[in-house]
């Protein structure tokens, strides 16, 4: 069965490239759809993400053409907007989402509904070297994301600062699409970089050290750990920038950076490959065409 995705933004998105645009490079039945297109040739449907009246107007059309419909989830988004959901959540076949919690609370606040789950994973052939640890006097930590999400490192200043007090000398890379947004009013050097597809996968080659810490709050509890995935892919260890004591080992030894990065490689091979991601696509599809969908 012919499967299309509908990814809710480009490559450049982390979201659409782990849970549409990668899923369909390794899988040969699958594709990306342009929904202005006046036909669609597959038979099921993805959508990621979207909820707006033009969404569900096409979600209808498609449902009149008897295609099968998933809903791909990765924010709680029903929270903010609970009418808009409920509206597409009727008239969806499957919902999918990326964390087993993010699924729990879907199915707490749409109960008729049992999502499926599937985590975040890349795509081995983006990461395909692995950093090389060598001692240095400076390790660079490097943070990444949306320069909206920056809130996350807040928690973790105090203890860079201390730190650097006792005598640690390291430099802060922040990796985001806004580097003119400086954040250098610290003791220790912070660097912005602008992020970019092209050289995401070298800039956290040149990284010694991953400073990931989890976005705070209830939606925090939600989100995926694709960033811990992703800085293991390349190598890095990760820390959360809580822990002073295993930052200053990180810091201070390459050998304990090497030893964490390989352990951090290994668990992105075994557990974050987007081929696993298509293989769990299939079973869903495979599923979802042997029964009768209540939902018209």
């Amino acid at each position: 069965m012919r499967v299309g995705f509908v990814p809710s933004s480009t490559l450049e998105s982390s979201s659409s490239r782990m849970r549409c645009f990668w899923v369909v490079k390794y899988w040969p039945d699958a594709m990306i759809l342009d929904m202005s297109s006046p036909s669609t040739p597959t038979e099921t449907v993805v959508f990621q993400k979207g909820f707006s009246a033009r969404v569900f107007e096409q979600i209808q059309t498609l449902k009149s053409q008897s295609r099968k419909i998933v809903w791909d989830l990765c924010d709680p988004d029903w929270w903010l907007y609970p009418r808009e959901h409920e509206r597409m959540a009727q008239h969806v076949d499957a919902v999918v989402c990326s964390t087993r919690a993010l699924a729990d609370d879907f199915a707490t606040e749409f109960p008729y509904h049992s999502p499926w789950v599937i985590i975040d994973r890349q795509d081995p052939e983006f990461h395909s070297t692995v950093k090389q640890h060598a001692p240095t006097a400076s390790p660079t930590l490097v943070w990444f994301g949306w320069a909206q999400n920056r809130s996350a490192l807040h928690g973790t200043f105090g203890v860079l600062e201390k730190a650097w007090a006792h005598g640690r000398r390291f430099t802060l890379v922040i990796l985001d699409e806004k580097p003119d947004n400086r954040m250098d009013f610290f003791s220790f050097p912070v660097q912005h970089r602008k992020w970019t597809l092209e050289r995401f996968h070298e800039d956290l080659l040149s990284a010694d050290i991953a400073l990931l810490p989890p976005y705070p709050g209830p939606v925090g509890r939600l989100k995926s750990d694709n960033k811990k995935a992703t800085a293991g892919w390349a190598g890095l260890p990760v820390v959360d920038g809580f822990d002073y004591l295993k930052l200053c080992e990180l810091i201070d030894s390459a050998d304990e950076r090497r030893r964490a990065g390989l352990e951090a490689r290994r668990m992105a091979e075994t557990q974050h490959d987007v081929r696993q991601s298509v293989e769990e696509w299939k079973r869903l599809i495979e599923t979802l065409t042997s029964y009768e969908s209540p939902f018209r």
